[in-house]
């Protein structure tokens, strides 16, 4: 297995963490635990940083084709978006029914487009 593909596989295992973890918060109620919450936010920071890393080494090697670059922009997209609104919910203010609302679909929209995006990392044709 090449370099690229470890990272790909990588990314998509602390992809399944994030989504169990945040899965697992989302049940376990409030007051939050604030251990289990730190670690969720910090894999998925790490899987962002991890991901745009990837995505920068092989456009730098290879470079990628234009579907490859929309589909890490998009994914990045919904990363970002998820991580604002998690950060909202596990503040103590109530927030407003759309914050949870686009949390609760911006992992799925995330998982879809990571696992469309890294087929085609992992399919790349130079």
């Amino acid at each position: 297995m090449s370099f690229v593909q470890s990272r790909i596989v990588i990314s998509g295992l602390l992809f399944a963490v994030i989504i169990l973890s945040g899965l697992w918060l989302s049940n376990s109620g409030r007051p939050i635990n604030v251990i289990a919450l730190t670690a969720h936010k910090l894999i998925a920071l790490g899987m962002l940083v991890l991901f745009v890393l990837t995505l920068h080494q092989m456009n730098q090697a290879v470079g990628l084709s234009t579907i490859e670059f929309i589909g890490g922009g998009l994914t990045l997209l919904f990363f970002v978006v998820t991580i604002i609104m998690g950060g909202l919910l596990s503040t103590e203010n109530p927030m407003p029914k759309i914050v949870l609302t686009l949390h609760q679909i911006g992992p799925i929209l995330a998982a879809l487009s990571t696992a469309a995006t890294l087929y085609l990392l992992l399919n790349h044709k130079p």
